[in-house]
C-alpha cells in the first residue's frame, strides 16, 4: 500500500510524506493480522545490500540499542535496498514518539537520498488554524494555491472555486505535505492550469482534523485587476489608480481616448493624478494588458469631487471709518489645487444686496487674481457718512464636479459709533419747514422745530444758542432756542425774506427781501433794523458774513444777469466780486437758493452755478481760484463745505455728501419724504463760529441803537440807526427822522405790535411802556413779546384745529391760511388720536 495519506487504524499510527522528500509509491508500511502498524520500510533501487539508517525525529540514529521501541533490519541479499524499522514486541508507541522520521538510503546510482515521514499517535490533538492562503504564478497559466495549516492529523483539505469543490482531474491537484519537525505543521498545495477564464475566481480552503475541528480561509485570484487609491478622488488631493496581474505580462498600458498615458513592462501599472483635478470627473480611462495568452482590457471612469473645507475665505481690515481716516477690507479666496474656475468675489455691505463698486474717488475697489484663487480689496476714503452696517464678503465659484457650485461668506461685524469717530458738527436743515439735526453719517435724525412756512434760509448763533430762519409765505424771520424751544417771529412783513446770516461776533442778523430789493441788518431780537445795501436785481438769494474780517457777501440776479457782491458790515466800502452777464434766469427755479458759503480760514468764496451744474470758487478779492467742483450728479439747490467735504441737496428733497475734489463720488445722506420745497442746510460746528473780542461788546459800542462792525472804520464799527431814524451828530446816538415819520413791524402772529423802540403794545398801537400787553391770542400761544416785560389780558382762546401729521402735533389757524401753523409737540412716533383738558 502507497502510505501517503494512509489510516491504518484508529488507533495506531498515522504516516505523510515530508514535504523535503516525497515517499516513493513502493515505500511499505507492515502490519499485522490485525491491522497494527509493526514497521516502516523504504525501499531503493539499487542492487546493492545497504547499510543504512532510519533517523529518529530529535536527530539521533534509530539503531538496535537506541531504545525499545524499533527493531532495525537491514535488506540482505534477497530484499536488497530495503530498510526496515518495525516496532519491538512490548513496546507502545506514545505522543513521544510523534514527528518526523528519516530514512537515509542510497538510490539505484548509489547517491544517498532521504525519505521522511511523519508518524503521530492517535491521541495527538491540536487546533486546526490556517496560517496563510497565497497563490504563486507558475509557467505559462499554472498557478499555485498553497494552504499552510497546523493541527493535529489526520487532516482533511477541501479546495473550492466560487464555491464549488475542486477535484481531482486535468486541470487541478492537490497535495498535502508535513513542514513541520516535531510540530504539526502542514501545507496543501492545488495546482491550477487551463484557460484564463478557468483560474480567476474566488478560491476557498477548508481544512478539517479527525475531530471534526475546521478553519477556512479565502483568497481571490484576478488574474488582472484595477484597484483604485479612493473611491471618490477629492480635487487637490493626490491620488492613483493601479493596474496589476498575476499572470506573466509582457505589458500593462493606461489609455485615455486611445492615447498612452501610462505604462509598464512590470507586473503593474500605475495611473497618478497629484494632484486631482476637476477635469478629471466622469473620465474613462482603459487599462491594457498583454500576456501571453493574450490581452485584457479594464475600463475605469473616476469620479471627483469637491471638499468644502479645501476652500477658504479670509478677512482683514485696516483703519478706521472716521472722518479722517481711511478704511481697508481684503478678502482673500483661495481654492485647492485643480480647480481652473475663476471665482466671483464681493465685498457688500450687511442687509445690502448689492456689491460695493469702485466709484472711482470715494470707494477704491482692487481686484487681484492668484494662482490659487482671488483676492478683494475696497478702501474707503474718509467716510463722514458710515450708515452702521457690517461688511460681509462673498465668494461664488461654479465647478464642474459636485457640488457643482459653492458660496462662502466671511463677515466683518458693524463698527461702533466709538469706532467711528465722532466730529464736532451736525448738518442743520430745513425740509419743508421742518428744521432737523442729522449726523455727517446720515444718522441720528432729530427734528426740533415745525416751521409755518417754506423756509428759505437758515443760520444759528452757536454760543447764544438760537437758530434763525427766513419763511417766504409768513414774510417773517424767525428764531428759536436750538433745542426747538421758544419760537418766535422776530421780524415780520417783508416781502418774502430769502437770504440768511448771522454775525456772532457782532451779534447781528443780516437778510435780504423784496419790495425794495435790499439787505437789512438787526440785532438778534429783531429789533433795530436797518436797510445797508440795495439792489436793482429782482431777487437777492443768498448772504454770507464773515465777522472776523468785517465783511458780508451776497448774491444777486435778474433775468439775464448774475453777481456776487461784498460789503463791509456797516454797508461802506461795497464792490463787485464777480459778475455773470449772459445768466438766463428760470422762472421754474424761484425757490431755487443760489447759496453762498465762505471759507473763514482760506478766504475762499464758494457758489453753485446753475448754468453748468457745478460748485464754483473763488477768493474774497475775486481772484478766481482752481477749485471747482463740477459734475454733480444732479442740479443742487442748497450746500456747505465743511473739512473738504461738500454737503448738498438737490431737487429730489436728498441731501447728499461729497468730496469737494470730485462731485461725481456723491453718497445720499437723507431722504425727505413729502417733501414740497427744496431742502437748506447749513453746518452745525462751533469750530465754525470762533469766538473773537467785538468792538461792540462793551456798552453797544456807546451807540444808542445798532453798532455794526466795520471793515473800513478805524475802530472797527460804525453806529447805525433802525429806519425812520438818522444818526446824529455825534455819530453815537439815533433821533427820530426828519420827515418824522417812524415805521412799526409786527413781530409775532396774532396782534402784538411793536415799534422801532421794541415796545410791546396792544392791539390798537395805542398803548406806550409799561402798560403793553399782549392779546389773548398771543398768550394761547405762548408768542409773547419775550424779553420784554408784558402781561396779558383775559378773554379766552380763539378757536383753531389741532391737527396730527405723521410724528408732528400742528396748531393750525381757522382762516384757512396754510402757513398759519405752528408744532407744538414732536413725537417718535406716528399720530393715531388727538384731544384735550381745555382747564389745564
Amino acid at each position: 500500500s502507497t502510505i501517503a495519506t494512509l489510516t491504518v487504524t484508529a488507533e495506531g499510527v498515522f504516516l505523510y510524506s515530508h514535504a523535503s522528500g516525497v515517499l516513493p509509491s513502493n515505500a511499505m508500511l507492515f502490519a499485522d493480522s490485525a491491522g497494527n502498524v509493526e514497521g516502516l520500510e523504504c525501499i531503493s533501487g539499487s542492487t546493492t545490500p545497504y547499510s543504512g539508517k532510519w533517523i529518529a525525529p530529535s536527530g539521533s540514529d534509530i539503531t538496535q540499542e537506541s531504545g525499545d521501541l524499533f527493531d532495525v533490519s537491514v535488506g540482505g541479499e534477497r530484499d536488497p535496498g530495503h530498510l526496515t524499522i518495525s516496532q519491538a514486541p512490548g513496546s507502545t508507541f506514545t505522543s513521544d514518539h510523534n514527528g518526523v522520521y528519516t530514512c537515509l538510503i542510497p538510490d539505484e546510482t548509489g547517491e544517498e537520498r532521504m525519505v521522511y515521514v511523519g508518524l503521530y499517535s492517535a491521541e495527538y490533538q491540536d487546533s486546526i488554524t490556517i496560517t496563510s492562503l497565497e497563490h504563486i504564478t507558475g509557467p505559462g497559466l499554472q498557478i499555485s494555491f498553497q494552504c499552510n495549516t497546523t493541527g493535529a492529523p489526520p487532516l482533511d483539505v477541501t479546495w473550492r472555486r466560487n464555491g464549488v469543490q475542486l477535484l481531482q482531474d486535468g486541470t487541478h491537484s492537490t497535495s498535502l505535505v508535513l513542514v513541520g519537525g516535531t510540530t504539526s505543521a502542514f501545507s496543501s498545495t492545488l495546482l491550477v492550469g487551463g484557460e484564463v477564464d478557468d483560474i480567476v475566481g474566488r478560491y476557498t480552503c477548508t481544512v478539517t482534523d479527525y475531530t471534526g475541528s475546521s478553519d477556512e480561509k479565502i483568497v481571490s485570484f484576478a488574474g488582472t485587476r484595477v484597484e483604485a487609491s479612493s473611491d471618490i478622488f477629492f480635487v487637490g488631493s493626490s491620488e492613483s489608480v493601479t493596474c496589476s496581474s498575476d499572470l506573466d505580462v509582457a505589458s500593462i498600458e493606461w489609455l485615455y481616448e486611445g492615447d498612452v498615458v501610462a505604462s509598464s513592462s512590470a507586473g503593474s501599472a500605475q495611473l497618478n493624478f497629484d494632484p486631482v483635478n476637476e477635469s478629471i470627473h466622469e473620465r474613462e480611462y482603459t487599462c491594457r494588458i498583454s500576456t501571453v495568452h493574450g490581452v485584457v482590457e479594464h475600463n475605469v471612469t473616476i469620479f471627483v469631487a469637491i471638499n468644502e473645507k479645501d476652500f477658504d475665505l479670509s478677512v482683514t481690515t485696516e483703519g478706521s471709518l472716521a472722518p479722517n481716516s481711511s478704511y481697508t477690507l481684503s478678502c482673500v479666496f483661495t481654492k485647492p489645487e485643480g480647480i481652473s474656475a475663476v471665482p466671483s468675489v464681493q465685498w457688500r455691505q450687511e442687509d445690502l444686496n448689492r456689491p460695493i463698486y469702485d466709484d472711482g474717488c470715494r470707494v477704491d475697489v482692487q481686484y487681484q487674481t492668484i494662482s490659487q484663487g482671488r483676492i478683494v480689496n475696497v478702501t474707503f476714503a474718509p467716510w463722514r457718512e458710515y450708515d452702521g452696517r457690517g461688511f460681509v464678503c462673498r465668494a461664488t465659484i461654479s465647478l464642474q464636479v459636485p457640488p457643482y457650485s459653492l458660496t462662502l461668506h466671511s463677515q466683518v461685524e458693524a463698527i461702533s459709533d466709538e469706532t467711528s469717530a465722532e466730529t464736532d458738527g451736525k448738518l442743520l436743515f430745513a425740509a419743508d419747514g421742518i428744521i432737523s439735526l442729522l449726523g455727517f453719517d446720515g444718522r441720528g435724525l432729530k427734528a426740533l422745530v415745525l416751521a409755518e412756512s417754506y423756509i428759505t434760509a437758515l443760520d444759528y448763533h452757536y454760543q447764544k444758542g438760537y437758530m434763525f430762519w427766513t419763511e417766504c409765505g409768513t414774510d417773517s424771520v424767525m428764531r428759536a432756542k436750538m433745542d426747538g424751544s421758544e419760537v418766535i417771529a422776530i421780524v415780520k412783513d417783508f416781502d418774502c425774506p430769502r437770504g440768511l446770516a448771522v454775525d456772532w461776533i457782532g451779534d447781528k442778523i443780516y437778510f435780504s427781501h423784496t419790495n425794495p430789493n435790499e439787505i437789512k441788518a438787526c440785532d438778534l431780537q429783531g429789533h433795530n433794523c436797518k436797510g445797508i445795501v440795495s439792489t436793482q436785481h429782482d431777487y437777492v438769494w443768498s448772504v454770507a458774513v464773515d465777522p472776523y474780517n468785517r465783511w458780508f457777501y451776497w448774491t444777486s440776479e435778474n433775468y439775464t444777469s448774475f453777481e456776487i457782491e461784498r460789503a463791509s458790515l456797516d454797508g461802506q466800502a461795497r464792490e463787485t466780486i464777480l459778475s455773470h452777464n449772459d445768466y438766463y434766469y428760470y422762472y421754474y427755479y424761484y425757490y431755487d437758493p443760489k447759496d453762498l458759503r465762505l471759507d473763514y480760514t482760506n478766504q475762499i468764496l464758494f457758489w453753485f452755478d446753475p448754468t453748468t451744474y457745478s460748485i464754483e470758487s473763488s477768493y474774497v478779492n475775486g481772484t478766481k481760484t482752481a477749485t471747482t467742483l463740477s459734475q454733480l450728479s444732479v442740479r443742487a439747490h442748497s450746500f456747505a463745505v465743511f473739512e473738504n467735504q461738500l454737503y448738498w441737496s438737490n431737487a429730489y428733497y436728498s441731501i447728499y455728501t461729497t468730496p469737494l475734489t470730485d462731485g461725481r463720488c456723491d453718497h445720499r445722506l437723507f431722504y425727505a419724504q413729502n417733501t414740497c420745497y427744496y431742502i437748506k442746510l447749513n453746518i452745525l460746528s462751533d469750530s465754525i463760529q470762533k469766538l473773537a473780542t467785538s468792538p461792540c461788546g462793551e456798552d453797544n459800542g456807546d451807540c444808542s441803537h445798532l453798532c455794526l462792525l466795520s471793515a473800513v472804520d478805524q475802530n472797527g464799527y460804525t453806529c447805525a440807526c433802525p429806519d425812520g431814524m438818522d444818526l446824529q451828530d455825534n455819530k453815537q446816538t439815533c433821533g427820530v427822522s426828519s420827515d418824522g415819520n417812524l415805521q412799526s413791524y409786527t413781530y409775532v402772529p396774532g396782534s402784538c405790535m411793536a415799534k422801532h423802540t421794541g415796545c410791546c403794545v396792544g392791539g390798537d398801537c395805542s398803548g406806550e411802556p409799561p402798560n403793553c400787553y399782549c392779546d389773548a391770542l398771543c398768550s394761547s400761544l405762548g408768542d409773547c413779546c419775550g424779553d420784554v416785560s408784558a402781561s396779558c389780558s383775559e378773554g379766552g382762546i380763539k378757536p383753531f384745529l389741532l391737527l396730527g401729521s405723521q410724528w408732528t402735533i400742528l396748531r393750525i389757524s381757522t382762516q384757512a391760511d396754510y402757513f398759519r401753523r405752528k408744532p407744538l409737540v414732536n413725537g417718535y412716533n406716528l399720530i393715531l388720536a388727538i384731544d384735550y383738558l381745555y382747564k389745564e
